[in-house]
């Protein structure tokens, strides 16, 4: 799996190999923020973006190529996450300008656990040549913890924590246009558990003004998909991304409600945020 040549030096403390296909910038994003980071706290969303792409074997302007996933704890060397190929199911493959740009995403979570060491790896390759490229990523999981105030009433709905990620956890309630903020209810309890062992929950989201009127509205998430695994519903995430209709300069509350759709126990959190003038 390991390039012959055209090693390029690691930076971003990713380690990135190449033989046949290579990358002109590749990076990480967190919460619509470039990340240089290596910890990642439970909750988190990380995106891996090549660019310039290059090096694929081409039918028809076509592109065919796969790419495994996978995460393997550093202390006992055993995969804890795979994927054989994240492109299995495109049988016709991808333009030239297609293929040229890719994103790999990984939630960061069970059953990765806090303190853990873990190694990323993504092995991209051409299935009408030999072209490959490797890329490998060690981070390690951090706990998230409320450093902002978040209100919290539980109605029978329990959670072990509640927190605000953005590029690690949430320090000041200055935000700022496009950022994105994911608050992550951990270790919910209280459920009413169905003969099946699923649960069926909402989530309503509600962003008001100082002068109590609504800007943003949203008034269940999970409308479409109610029922999930039990494990699942023990770890929800909502979130926000800074924008129209809000406006720099002004304070919002921002207000989150996970309910049971089958005996109605609820959790309600909110914050208030305050969204910065532009640079």
């Amino acid at each position: 799996m390991l390039a012959r040549c055209g090693i390029f030096p690691e930076k971003r403390n990713i380690q990135l190999q190449s033989n046949g296909i290579t990358t002109t910038k590749d990076y990480l994003m967190i919460d619509n923020i470039v990340s240089q980071e290596s910890e990642f706290v439970t909750g988190s969303e990380i995106i891996y973006k090549m660019e310039g792409v290059n090096g694929f074997s081409l039918k028809d302007d076509r592109a065919l190529f796969g790419c495994s996933m996978s995460v393997a704890d550093q202390s006992n060397n055993k995969e804890v996450l795979h994927y054989n190929d994240l492109f299995a199911e495109n049988k016709d493959g991808y333009s030239k300008e297609e293929a040229s740009l890719l994103n790999f995403t990984l939630a960061i979570g069970s059953p990765m656990v806090v303190g853990g060491h873990y190694l990323w790896s993504l092995h991209l390759w051409d299935k009408r040549s030999k072209g490959e490229l490797t890329a490998m990523m060690p981070f390690t999981v951090g706990e998230g913890k409320d450093l902002v105030g978040i209100k919290t009433e539980s109605k029978g709905l329990k959670p072990a924590k509640v927190y605000i990620i953005s590029n690690g956890s949430l320090k000041s309630t200055d935000v700022k246009i496009a950022q994105k903020l994911t608050l992550y209810f951990d270790g919910i309890g209280g459920y009413s558990i169905q003969p099946d062992s699923t649960v069926a929950i909402g989530a309503s989201m509600v962003v008001t003004d100082k002068d109590g009127a609504t800007a943003l509205e949203y008034s269940d998430l999970f409308q479409v998909n109610p029922k999930m695994s039990l494990a699942r519903s023990k770890s929800v995430t909502l979130y926000l991304t800074i924008g129209d209709p809000m406006k720099p300069g002004q304070t919002y509350l921002w207000k989150l409600r996970v309910w049971d759709k089958n005996n109605q126990n609820s959790v309600e959190s909110s914050i208030s945020i305050n969204v910065m003038e532009q640079d």
